[in-house]
């Protein structure tokens, strides 16, 4: 059910680029951060996540639901989502943005483009730039992108407590799977 709902708000995130155009949407979608620290390292993973491109003109859209990430240990989950994450209040996050000098019928085997849009997380919205590795995988094509995030600028207050076992800038990465038209 949640599944599909986040489906429905990604087409509807594209119903204006709908009509005349190709949007497609995600078949496997994964994000993972790190948070590197002395005590000890923070990995996480959410491997329901959601996307849709628009192959005429490089607009995505990203969503996920914060809850879904999963962590190594039960007590870390959930602290990220009760102490940092507030995940009750702020369901979900997203990215909406465009993949600049995106040309769906020049892609080579393997392509990388700059990416540019807002990045939403706990109500906060932040530019951001980074960029896109995109590779043909037979019927397949697959987005990884690599980008830091400083906690700060999306309100995620670290207690004093914690600050040696926690990252002030995480390391995000994403993986998205999209079949090819």
């Amino acid at each position: 059910m949640k599944t599909r709902l986040l489906l429905i708000f990604v087409l509807i995130g594209f119903s204006s680029l709908l009509s005349g155009q190709t949007v497609i949407t995600a078949e496997k979608g994964t994000i993972t951060f790190f948070s590197e620290a002395p005590l000890e390292d923070i990995k996480a993973e959410n491997r329901d996540v959601k996307a849709a491109l628009n192959i005429d003109n490089g607009e995505i859209l990203v969503r996920l639901f914060i809850r879904d990430f999963s962590f190594r240990k039960a007590r870390m989950q959930e602290h990220f989502n009760e102490k940092y994450m507030n995940s009750a209040n702020y369901p979900k996050s997203a990215f909406e943005g465009k993949i600049l000098d995106f040309t769906y019928e020049e892609i080579k085997e393997t392509d990388a483009f700059p990416i540019k849009g807002k990045l939403t997380i706990k109500g906060e919205n932040r530019d951001i730039q980074t960029s896109t590795i995109v590779s043909q995988r037979d019927d397949q094509l697959v987005f990884e992108a690599e980008f830091p995030v400083k906690l700060e600028d999306y309100d995620v207050k670290i207690p004093r407590i914690m600050m040696k076992n926690i990252a002030e800038i995480v390391e995000v990465k994403v993986r998205l799977v999209f079949p090819r038209p």
